[in-house]
């Protein structure tokens, strides 16, 4: 009897480990399908890169729309493409990372060597592109805490180097 006794105890606690490891797994896996799901909006929105039009030797002027919704981490990659017909094919490129905050602010005078860290125009402000058509893809890799990373890509309209 006392044998039968422990033995309906165990059986209970085993069950209920049992179904507790189950609970576990399923708001893990829930909470990793939820995650995945979070845009990266919700960290960063960026809404239009303008370059301007420029001279050989002058580094063009941008404007960026974008809001920070949330601090964050996150690697950035610059590519420049230059306009062959149709296509765009790759012709730079600059990379880093940055915490970005709430409340930070772009400089006034945004030109294409500070958002590329002089990769693209030197610390003289002379573009390091020669004349033709381009655009540039900024794209950033979010580390959110807690949540898997996130990315955000957009396109530059096309600009000219005289």
């Amino acid at each position: 009897m006392i044998r039968s006794a422990v033995s309906a105890v165990l059986s209970s606690v085993i069950s209920m480990t049992a179904v507790f490891i189950l609970m576990l797994v399923g708001f893990d896996a829930g909470w990793r399908q939820y995650s995945a799901m979070v845009p990266a909006e919700d960290w960063l929105s960026i809404g239009d890169i303008h370059v301007s039009d420029s001279y050989e030797g002058v580094c063009p002027s941008m404007t960026v729309d974008r809001d920070i919704r949330q601090d964050f981490f996150a690697n950035w990659r610059v590519e420049a493409e230059r306009k062959v017909g149709a296509l765009y094919v790759f012709r730079r490129i600059a990379n880093g990372s940055n915490s970005y905050s709430t409340d930070a602010v772009l400089p006034p005078n945004l030109d294409l060597g500070w958002w590329t860290l002089d990769v693209f125009c030197n610390k003289d402000g002379k573009i390091m592109l020669p004349s033709g058509v381009y655009r540039i893809n900024t794209t950033w890799i979010i580390e959110p805490a807690h949540f898997p990373p996130k990315r955000v890509s957009i396109n530059s309209n096309d600009f000219t180097v005289y």
